[in-house]
């Protein structure tokens, strides 16, 4: 069940990216701006499975365990999120802040169903830019992952998944590279420990901006399309972040070779 949004062609998506200087002397109009007018300025198309309009209830923030005192001797040798996701079953991004949809699109209201609180959990609904029907950029809500208690209907979509796996993971993980979005968002939280406490601490990847995130996603046939944020695999592991020059090249390249070009991108911004 999807709620997709008309976009005008005034969308700013270049909050905190760099442009590479060639392409912008040979370019003056900005990538964002050419984008709103090649891609976002095309009649609405809306998605044979979007069936209502309601949007689910806000899930509840799990709480964070804490510790009985007694140290585990294979805490030490375990990473930290292999130890969370053992203790919770929670994704290494426990929750994010979308960025506002006026700051996404100019003088643009959200549905009066949508979600009004910008903090998103799994299981929430998060605002999303993906590759709609005929090569047109849209945005439109999603759920971020799998509710508490999920119904198995189509394919499983966890909250988070790793950007190798899309290339080199399971079958049903590497089928969730074909579908590929942006997910634009302020903060997010990860877990952390203090000895035998778990807390939260968010990370704000460009304070006073908004940042672009790799995201995947999946839909059944009458059912709310599910994303998933991309983690980019290091140590420790954090959400793929997206420059402006790298947004059509994770959109549309293939998986292997976008994510060649954003790590050569991550390594010599300039």
């Amino acid at each position: 069940m999807m709620r997709e949004i008309v976009v005008t062609p005034h969308v700013d998506l270049s909050a905190g990216a760099e442009v590479e200087a060639d392409f912008a002397a040979a370019h003056p109009v900005s990538l964002a701006d050419r984008l709103a007018r090649r891609f976002l300025d095309k009649p609405r198309q809306v998605r044979q499975h979007a069936t209502s309009s309601m949007f689910p209830p806000r899930p509840t923030q799990l709480a964070l365990p804490f510790g009985n005192g007694a140290p585990n001797p294979r805490d030490a040798a375990m990473p930290l999120t292999s130890l969370f996701r053992e203790a919770r079953r929670i994704e290494p991004v426990l929750s994010y802040e979308r960025a506002p949809l006026d700051q996404l699109i100019p003088d643009t209201a959200p549905p009066p169903d949508a979600p009004c609180d910008a903090l998103v959990l799994p299981g929430g609904i998060g605002l999303v830019l993906y590759d709609g029907a005929g090569g047109s950029l849209t945005f439109d809500w999603m759920q971020w992952g799998e509710a508490a208690n999920p119904v198995p209907v189509g394919q499983k979509v966890d909250a988070t998944v790793c950007a190798m796996e899309l290339v080199k993971g399971a079958r049903a993980v590497r089928k969730l590279a074909r579908h590929r979005c942006v997910v634009p968002l302020t903060r997010y939280s990860v877990p952390v420990r203090d000895r035998d406490v778990w807390s939260h601490l968010w990370m704000s990847p460009a304070p006073g901006h908004f940042a672009c995130v790799a995201g995947v996603w999946a839909a059944a046939p009458g059912e709310r399309a599910r994303f998933a944020l991309v983690m980019d695999g290091g140590e420790p592991t954090a959400p793929l972040l997206l420059s402006e020059r790298d947004l059509l090249i994770w959109l549309r390249s293939p998986i292997k070779d976008a994510l060649a070009r954003i790590a050569r991108h991550a390594s010599s911004p300039s």
